[in-house]
This record gives structure tokens, C-alpha cells and sequence, in this order.
């Protein structure tokens, strides 16, 4: 992905584009993290790619249908990753597919290149590939992904925060302190108010910019990128209203990080295009420098990067090997698994599921699914009469505890390695 955005950065801008957004793309690095380069967690597969999305969207605007395959894997990969990226995804297609249709709604006259329908013919394909196996999976699962999406968005089930308070997230696009940050657990908690002021009016800026207000002449296009990282951020104030009060996952918003970023290159962008002699063929005494630095910069994104949490791994991983060691061999017995907390429900209740099926358990450790799914085995409540109960607790959250029956007995506490406080297990032996 970062690869192909420079690319498009040179067809788009030469080499001043080059050194404009590859900073974009070593600014978003930074921020995500080797963690997030690292892990194969779904979320952070298109965080990259998101960044690529968007420079080949404005190449679609300036109509290179070059960019249109790799425009459809990047915003596939982008929808694909976790239902709330599903905004930010189909804003892109919509405004993609109106770039593509306009001169055919508005009757103009538009040369057709030679190459235009290999292009068109590669984005079909290679489209039905990333999405085949969704496509497979509506027929072989029942109830499918589709089904079970369009029963929890008309259940009227939650109860998300609104677009008022949504748009407090965007300081996360705000070059200042409490804005634009590194992806960590605190994420959605780190903003200040400040910040939410500065980066409400980058978006209003950034919509004055597409209305083509004092766009010098000539360079009209530059104008573009703006347009296009405006529409980014309307995907993610939609994602954004939608969040609950609580729990908050820092990474249903991470894809503002490759779009603040983007966000930055586009006024840069058109802040240059105000400039005589900022061409996209740039001297040798001009490209030489701004070529070693951002050599440098990359040198410097890498030392500075965040490490990978190993700590927090290594924590879930003895959680799971001491409540595995007090198990001992399953020989097909059930065990109901009671996450009280965050992190016991979202880190430690899996990874001790996980051991325990490797020990010949049938693990319940779901929260219930208000609809039926191929996973109903997994749900807490499926667990039979009479099964053994474990319960894992945050001492960060004692008031959970009470929760734990009567009967259960402390097998182990577990500090955490990656921050403050420790985990406790408790057992209550079945039949």
C-alpha cells in the first residue's frame, strides 16, 4: 500500500507530490505503530490502505482510471475489516462511482483511453475475488453476515452517542496538543476540547477548499484533495456518531489516523498550489534535500515507533495457562466462562476458551447475540446444568466482583504486565 501510494503521489504530483504525501504515509506509520503493522488483527489491515484509498480516489478525479483496481481492493479491504469502518467505505465508493458516472449523467464529453477497459475489466475482477468469499458465505451460513447486520440495524437495539457528540472525536485530526495522536488503549479518552475546536474548523476549512473558493488560476485541481479527505471525514463523523457511551474499542476509530493524516497532506497541497514556483518537477538543489529527508524521516518513524504489546500478550497468555493448569484434562466436559470486566471479557474470557478447547473442554464464553448465529454453542448461556464455572476478574473494576457465586474459589491472581492492576480467576467446580 505505501509502495503504490507513492506512486500515485509522483503520477498525481511529481516529485513535490512524492515528498508531500510520502510524509502522510511515514506520519500515519508513526501513529498506528509497529503494533498495528505487526499483529493480524482485522482492524488494522486497511490502515494503510486507507491512506492509499484516498490518493487514488482524487487520481479518479482527475480522471486516471489506472487507479480504479486498486481503488476497489483497497475499499473492499477497508469494509471487510470491521463493521465500523462500513462508513468510511461507502462514502469513498459512493464518491467514486459519482466521479466515474458524471460525465455520463451530465451528457459530457469525456476522451476515452485507450487502456480504459482493461481497467474497468481488472476492477471487476479483481473485485469479485475480495469479495467472493462474502458472496460464498451468504449461501453456506445460515443465518449469514448480511441477515444478521439487517436484524441488529432494525432491532433498535443501543443506544449510540449521536453526531453532536460524535464530532468531538475530531480532535483526533487536530495538529495540537490533545488532537492528533498514537494509536493506543486510550485512544477515544485522550482528546481535549481545544483540540475538538481546531479540528471542527480544519473541516470547515476543508469544505470552503472544495467549493473552489480562491483557488489560484490554473491550478484548480489542487483543490482535489481536500474534496476528497472533507468526504473522509464525513465517513468518520458517521462511524464516529454511532459509538455507544461505553465500552469504547479504540480501534472502531483508528482509520481517522491514516485520514487525519491524508487530511494534513491536502491543505499542505493546497496551501503550495498558492506558490509560483512550487512545480511537481522539482530542481536537483531542491530534490536532493527534501529526498534525504525524507529518508531521514523514515529512518526516524521507525526508531521512534512503539514496540509491539508484547507485555499485554504475555498477560493474557498466563491468564489462560493458569486457569488451564487448574482445569487440567476436559475429556469433553463443558465450562462456562464469566468474563466481569473489559478486559476479562474481551482478552482473558477468549484466550482461556482457547486453552481449554487445546485441554478437551467445550468452552462457553460468548455474550449472547440478541439473534441466532452459528456461534450459539459459544454463548455463555448454552453452558449445560451443572457445568464448571470460571469467573475472571479486574481488580481495576472491583466492583464486579460481587458477581462471582458463593461457591467459587480463587485459583490464581495474575498481575498485568502492560499497566496497573492484576486479573483473578475463580473457579466453581459442576457436578
Amino acid at each position: 500500500a505505501s509502495v503504490l501510494t507513492v506512486t500515485w503521489a509522483r503520477r498525481l504530483g511529481g516529485a513535490l507530490g512524492v515528498a508531500v504525501f510520502t510524509c502522510g504515509v511515514l506520519l500515519t506509520q508513526w501513529a498506528i505503530g509497529t503494533d498495528a503493522l505487526f499483529r493480524p488483527f482485522n482492524p488494522f489491515a486497511p490502515l494503510l490502505p486507507t491512506f492509499l484509498a484516498l490518493v487514488l480516489l482524487w487520481a479518479l478525479a482527475r480522471d486516471d482510471r489506472r487507479a480504479l483496481p486498486p481503488f476497489v481492493v483497497a475499499v473492499s479491504l477497508i469494509a471487510q475489516s470491521n463493521l465500523a469502518f462500513l462508513p468510511l467505505a461507502g462514502v469513498l465508493a459512493v464518491v467514486a462511482a459519482a466521479l466515474l458516472l458524471w460525465p455520463r449523467l451530465t451528457q459530457t464529453r469525456r476522451v476515452r483511453a485507450a487502456t480504459d477497459g482493461r481497467n474497468h475489466r481488472w476492477a471487476l475482477g479483481l473485485g469479485v475475488v475480495v469479495w467472493l468469499p462474502s458472496i460464498a458465505e451468504l449461501f453456506v451460513h445460515h443465518p449469514n453476515n448480511l441477515t444478521q447486520i439487517v436484524r441488529w440495524a432494525t432491532s433498535g437495539t443501543g443506544d449510540p452517542i449521536g453526531f453532536t457528540e460524535g464530532a468531538t472525536y475530531l480532535n483526533l485530526i487536530a495538529p495540537a496538543p490533545g488532537g492528533f495522536r498514537r494509536s493506543t488503549e486510550d485512544l477515544l479518552v485522550d482528546g481535549t476540547g481545544p483540540a475538538t475546536v481546531l479540528g471542527i474548523g480544519l473541516v470547515l476549512l476543508l469544505a470552503v477548499i472544495a467549493t473552489g473558493y480562491r483557488v489560484p488560476k490554473g491550478r484548480a485541481s489542487s483543490a482535489w484533495p481536500a474534496r476528497v479527505a472533507l468526504a473522509a471525514n464525513i465517513g468518520m463523523l458517521l462511524t464516529a456518531s454511532r459509538l455507544p457511551e461505553w465500552p469504547l474499542a479504540p480501534y472502531w476509530v483508528i482509520t481517522w489516523l491514516p485520514v487525519a493524516a491524508f487530511t494534513w497532506c491536502a491543505l499542505v497541497w493546497r496551501g503550495l498550489a498558492y506558490l509560483d514556483n512550487a512545480t511537481p518537477h522539482l530542481r536537483p538543489r531542491v530534490a536532493l534535500p527534501l529526498g534525504g529527508g525524507l529518508v531521514a524521516g523514515g529512518v526516524a518513524a521507525t526508531a521512534l515507533a512503539l514496540p509491539p504489546a508484547w507485555a499485554e500478550i504475555d498477560s493474557m497468555t498466563a491468564v489462560a495457562r493458569a486457569a488451564g493448569d487448574d482445569l487440567g484434562d476436559g475429556q469433553g466436559r463443558h465450562v462456562q466462562i464469566n468474563g466481569l470486566g473489559f478486559t476479562p471479557t474481551l482478552g482473558a474470557s477468549p484466550a482461556i476458551a482457547w486453552q481449554a478447547h487445546r485441554q478437551g473442554w467445550q468452552p462457553h464464553f460468548l455474550t449472547s447475540w440478541p439473534f441466532p448465529e452459528d456461534a450459539d454453542h459459544l454463548w455463555v448461556e448454552s453452558a449445560p446444568e451443572g457445568s464448571d464455572r470460571l469467573y475472571v476478574t479486574d481488580s481495576t473494576q472491583p466492583e464486579l466482583i460481587k458477581d462471582i457465586s458463593a461457591s467459587a474459589q480463587r485459583v490464581a491472581m495474575v498481575p498485568m504486565q502492560h499497566r496497573e492492576g492484576e486479573l483473578g480467576i475463580y473457579r466453581d467446580r459442576g457436578d
